[in-house]
């Protein structure tokens, strides 16, 4: 009796389209991460601490590193559940510099989510979904940051390393340091040092910056102001200077040409 063996076909791949830039139909509420559009939900008071304390301090990473910094923003991402073109917005976001109407998870070099416990829809959304979303568009950095006192976790940073996220661990004096964002390293605070949304320490180039970064934030937006209205200052001045300019050659062209008219017998005055 002949017997047919069964050929097992070899796994259907697909492909991951590429990330088109397209216009986001509308931008977020620039730096104020504190609000879910999804499951129309008010971020907690823990939520808030913590990203008041981190915006002024990833600003002033970015703006360190030549990268730009954007909070719940829009950015384009692939939704590895269908392959399709998706938007999603991260609570702190570290990007290359590009066009923020268009921005799209190929741009991003780091993402934070700051979790949220007491909604375990929010909570799965940020730790499970983002993580993934992140993970599948090979966004080289993600993080999460538990804020509430009463979550003992703290801090999660993964580095996207042969096709998936591995996460980082601390080194010896206790540092969880980034990989592609040279000189940022994380610290998890005491517990007895916690307070609402602050169980971290954050460091760049061997200072603690969440205060130093606030002041050097501050100077660097004075000095930009400062430079505006110099530079304002001196468009003005030149404009000045054009139209004395233009003036004093009307002038002159004007006692030219009466020069020629008392030369011709016409008294310039007479006309």
């Amino acid at each position: 009796m002949k017997t047919m063996e069964a050929t097992l076909s070899p796994p259907i791949r697909i492909q991951k389209p590429k990330l088109q830039p397209l216009l986001h139909a509308e931008l977020g509420e620039e730096e104020i991460p504190f609000y879910d559009v999804e499951f129309d939900l008010m971020q907690g008071e823990a939520h808030k601490d913590a990203v008041s304390f981190l915006i002024p301090a990833f600003k002033y990473v970015a703006l360190e590193t030549g990268h730009k910094y954007q909070s719940d923003q829009p950015s384009w991402y692939i939704d590895p559940d269908t392959n399709k073109q998706k938007m999603a917005a991260g609570d702190i976001v570290i990007a290359q510099p590009m066009d923020v109407k268009k921005m799209m998870a190929t741009e991003l070099a780091f993402v934070l989510e700051v979790v949220t416990i007491h909604h375990k829809k929010k909570e799965k959304k940020d730790t499970v979904r983002m993580k993934r979303w992140n993970e599948y568009n090979e966004v080289p950095e993600f993080c999460l940051y538990f804020p509430d006192l009463s979550d003992s976790r703290v801090l999660q940073l993964f580095h996207f390393e042969n096709g998936k996220y591995q996460q980082i661990e601390s080194d010896s004096d206790g540092m969880i340091c980034s990989k592609i964002i040279p000189d940022l390293c994380f610290r998890e605070l005491p517990r007895d040092k916690w307070t609402s949304g602050h169980k971290i320490e954050l460091w760049f180039r061997k200072e603690e910056i969440f205060e130093l970064g606030k002041e050097r934030l501050i100077r660097k937006q004075a000095e930009k102001l400062q430079r505006e209205a110099e530079f304002a200052r001196q468009e003005a001045e030149f404009a000045r200077w054009e139209e004395q300019k233009k003036r004093e050659e009307a002038e002159k062209k004007a006692m030219v040409l009466a020069e020629k008219l008392k030369a011709l017998g016409i008294d310039p005055d007479s006309l």
